[in-house]
């Protein structure tokens, strides 16, 4: 659900030795639904889908790989299949400050997205790490990486750092 958001503007005006009062409603806002509003519509979906149309069943081991990490920090979390990406959902509520699209090539990988605002901090872990790093997406404020089964052992503190910072950010 939402909060109701009603905004209204009052102006006070002189009139002789009275004063009055006008009251215009500039904003009447009530938003309903389960999906965050900066986020694409999810499409639900299932396992099976993401292993035989978007990706493979090697890509989405990645992605289970990559879910005991985010347990690490948030216990209670589940992957969610979307349509166009594999989020995360507590107590059956989204909660995507990690999100996942697995990728059908000879590779098995997975792009890992972490919502959080662009820093050059951020960018040094992912830099020292070295994760290949895609665009910083700006509409969903994603960090975007590519990682595969082999950085995931190579790389698990920096992976615990970038999903704790997400986490966090997701937060406030």
């Amino acid at each position: 659900g939402a909060i109701p958001l009603i905004a209204i503007k009052m102006t006070a005006y002189k009139v002789g030795d009275e004063y009055a009062l006008t009251f215009v409603k500039i904003i009447d806002e009530l938003t309903r639904g389960l999906v965050d509003d900066d986020e694409p519509l999810a499409e639900p979906t299932d396992r099976a889908y993401w292993e035989s149309q978007k990706g493979t069943k090697a890509s989405v081991s990645v992605v289970d790989m990559l879910l005991n990490i985010i347990k690490e920090i948030e216990p209670k979390a589940s992957l969610k299949y979307n349509k166009h990406y594999i989020g995360l959902e507590v107590n059956n509520a989204a909660m995507n400050f990690v999100s996942f699209v697995p990728r059908k090539q000879q590779q098995p990988h997975t792009i890992m997205n972490f919502r959080m605002w662009q820093s050059p901090e951020i960018e040094e872990i992912i830099e020292t790490a070295g994760f290949e790093q895609l665009a910083y997406d700006n509409q969903f404020r994603y960090y975007r990486i590519r990682v595969s089964r082999n950085e995931i052992e190579k790389q698990k503190d920096a992976l615990l750092q970038l999903t704790r910072l997400a986490y966090e950010a997701y937060r406030k």
